[in-house]
């Protein structure tokens, strides 16, 4: 039986001790991995939000992009990024994971995610705003409808915090033995190598 069948089964007294949980540095690098990989989509979504405005298809590209991790890992238990580096999602007992668990470990990019969709809700209410063509002229509208004082400039401050929310559940691993971020710890989960320490000699 394969290591990974194993851990599937879920961790036996044996198993468990043979078990490496991923560490911060591989679960940032799988996270760069499935942001390549998402490029096309968040660039699309910049340019329905800046370029060429259009809200209807900014909401979708964000359901898409928003549910590109929890659909991966609910169905194969890792994102193509944590696939490329062999690291699976589990449940803390070893078992595969579902819907429930893999929808928990995205609160904090749902809570990013409906901020940010919020206030550019809000954005798209500013008249004249969908009229503007091109990224130089959105950033011009921006700025004189913030000096018009149509724009509130804690509203980015606060939409960039909120967006840090991943990586501050992230930092949480680093406090803990099984390497468990906030939202692992959340959804009761862990993230581990899904092949066994290379020995050396």
């Amino acid at each position: 039986m394969a290591y990974s069948d194993t851990i599937d089964a879920g961790f036996t007294d044996k198993s468990a001790a043979a078990v490496r949980y991923a560490s911060f540095g591989p679960r940032l690098l799988a996270a760069l991995l499935d942001f390549l990989i998402t490029i096309p989509a968040i660039a699309a979504v910049v340019y329905f939000t800046t370029i060429g405005p259009n809200f209807t298809i900014y909401l979708l590209l964000v359901l898409l992009v928003f549910l590109y991790k929890p659909i991966f890992e609910a169905l194969y238990g890792a994102t193509p990024g944590k696939m490329i580096l062999k690291l699976k999602v589990l449940k803390e007992d070893g078992t595969p994971i579902g819907w429930s668990e893999a929808l928990t470990r995205v609160t904090p990019w749902f809570i990013g995610s409906a901020v940010s969709a919020y206030f550019t809700y809000l954005m798209f209410q500013l008249p004249g705003f969908t009229d503007v063509e091109g990224f130089m002229e959105n950033a011009a509208f921006m700025l004189e409808a913030q000096k018009a004082g149509q724009i509130n400039s804690a509203n980015s401050t606060i939409q960039s915090l909120v967006g840090l929310l991943p990586l501050f559940s992230a930092l949480v691993m680093l406090f803990n033995k099984q390497r468990q971020a906030a939202h692992d710890i959340l959804a009761k989960t862990v993230v581990i190598h899904t092949e066994p320490k290379a020995s050396v000699g």
